[in-house]
């Protein structure tokens, strides 16, 4: 019994069959059809949230290995890690009531440190931005100058002294967003979208095993 269940055609059997059924009830009306692929939706719902119980010991495990082994310009801030997170999650839990994002000391956490820290940081990353944009926009060949060009009307687009200092910003910036980015967009998601249903081909046939032990 171990052995047959050791057997790794037992998952790809599981996956194909419930791959099939989803992508069914998609183009058939069929009652017990629909129904089982929501009993599947459903099922993949409360798998997905149990990940987050696995990445949580996970990160446990990994910053609890640096504190113990001490590891220099490491360990401090594996220690902050571990006593901000728990701390939330107690502060969110047993607080009082109301419970969870309602409680006032757990919205007290969210707006007044981690919104800060948050546009810190990403204040902090508008230099690093503006330092990559400089050694990027030089006009070294022909299409440096058609990306240069594409990034200062863009940039005056978006800046209301862009339409006083020259007017027809508005209306170049408008015909680049509504035409060339929306073109551009739509192939990279036609792109995504014929790789991913691909890949899925891929996972239904069993040819795609790397969600498998080991990967074969």
């Amino acid at each position: 019994m171990s052995d047959i269940l050791k057997r790794r055609e037992i998952p790809i059997v599981i996956t194909a069959f419930v791959g099939i059924v989803v992508i069914l009830s998609y183009f058939i009306s069929f009652d017990p059809l629909q129904s089982t692929a929501s009993t599947f939706t459903s099922w993949g719902a409360v798998l997905v949230a149990s990940m987050v119980f696995i990445g949580l010991i996970n990160l446990c495990q990994v910053h609890l290995n640096h504190i113990r082994r001490r590891e220099k310009g490491i360990w401090p801030f594996s220690a902050w890690l571990l006593v901000a997170m728990f701390g939330t999650i107690i502060i969110g839990l047993w607080a009082g009531v109301p419970w969870g994002t309602q409680n006032d000391a757990w919205v007290f956490i969210y707006t007044y440190i981690n919104t800060s820290i948050s546009q810190t940081i990403f204040s902090l990353f508008g230099f690093y931005v503006i330092s990559a944009s400089f050694h990027t926009l030089r006009a070294r060949n022909l299409e440096s100058v058609i990306f240069l060009i594409s990034s200062f009307v863009i940039f005056f687009w978006a800046m209301p002294v862009g339409t006083y200092i020259w007017p027809g910003f508005s209306p170049l910036g408008d015909w680049f967003m509504n035409v060339l980015t929306a073109g551009v967009y739509r192939g990279i998601l036609l792109g995504i979208s014929l790789g991913l249903i691909s890949f899925g081909i891929r996972v239904i046939s069993g040819i795609e095993r790397g969600y498998l032990r080991g990967g074969k």
